[in-house]
């Protein structure tokens, strides 16, 4: 069975979960495709805390909106 992972990760954390996940897959014999988004533009922090506060999506037209 095939595994598919899609993250985003602006500090790094997420990156380094999947990572972990990936592995621990890999070790019970499974296949993984690990697909990383990457924001076209980074919002400053305290803008993406903003857009979180308000429930706003991102402007990123290049980023699919899997929700």
């Amino acid at each position: 069975m095939t595994v598919g992972i899609i993250y985003y990760s602006r500090t790094g954390n997420t990156r380094y979960v999947v990572k972990l996940l990936e592995e621990k897959l890999k070790e019970q014999n499974r296949t993984v495709k690990v697909v990383e988004i990457e924001a076209v533009k980074k919002p400053g922090f305290f803008k993406a805390g903003y857009a979180a506060f308000r429930q706003k999506r991102s402007s990123d037209k290049k980023t699919p909106h899997l929700i």
